[in-house]
């Protein structure tokens, strides 16, 4: 799951912007989960009451506070891999832009095809992000980088673990306590058969079958 945060300074803006992000997940299978704010005071109650933390934030830059570089620290003291989003109508704040260091600017009014192209590069981004699937056999423990498996296969009571360096296996395990498990993950995962569950960063190609 990708958790992201929309500050903006009206609803039209952060609409528009969580429309546009929902659509992009619907269409790439990528699990986004949007939380919109109209007052900086929010997101950070959101924050310090849940622990939380977002992957993507997306920023109004016509919202002064929210370029403030002490509020740009907390948010990154939490999770330093944040990716940040400035939405503007033009920078003029050259001085705190350099500062704050954004990954990436979405210029208003926003648009699908930008918004899309935006988004994907986060995605992608997000996705260097080193994460493994962990498991215990014989009173080993194992785990495996994420990146790196292309797909899960079930035969009977044991999961074969199809990865790009070869095939490991994992008896007396269900393949839906493995999909549950792997909905923690920021990497998607589609259960495209019963006993087939595939890594989405390995598929180059969908086709939806008309029977």
């Amino acid at each position: 799951m990708i958790k992201v945060a929309i500050l903006a300074i009206n609803n039209t803006v952060s609409g528009c912007l969580d429309q546009y992000i929902s659509i992009i997940g619907k269409k790439y299978y990528i699990d986004f989960d949007i939380d919109v704010f109209v007052k900086i005071e929010e997101m950070l109650r959101v924050i310090d009451k849940e622990k939380n933390y977002y992957d993507i934030i997306g920023l109004d830059t016509k919202m002064k506070a929210s370029m403030d570089i002490e509020f740009i620290k907390m948010i990154r003291n939490i999770n330093e891999k944040v990716i940040i989003i400035f939405l503007a109508d033009q920078i003029n704040e050259i001085k705190i832009c350099l500062e704050i260091q954004p990954f990436l600017l979405l210029n208003k009014p926003f648009n699908q095809k930008d918004v899309e192209k935006n988004i994907l590069i986060a995605y992608k981004k997000l996705m260097k992000t080193p994460a493994f699937f962990e498991y215990k056999f014989n009173r080993c423990f194992f785990k495996i980088s994420l990146k790196d498996i292309i797909y899960y296969e079930s035969d009977r009571k044991t999961i074969f673990i199809n990865t790009i360096y070869g095939v490991e296996k994992i008896y007396g395990k269900k393949l839906d306590d493995i999909e549950e498990k792997l909905k923690e993950c920021k990497i998607t995962f589609l259960r495209i058969h019963k006993s087939i569950l595939v890594n989405f960063l390995f598929v180059t190609k969908i086709v939806n079958n008309p029977g």
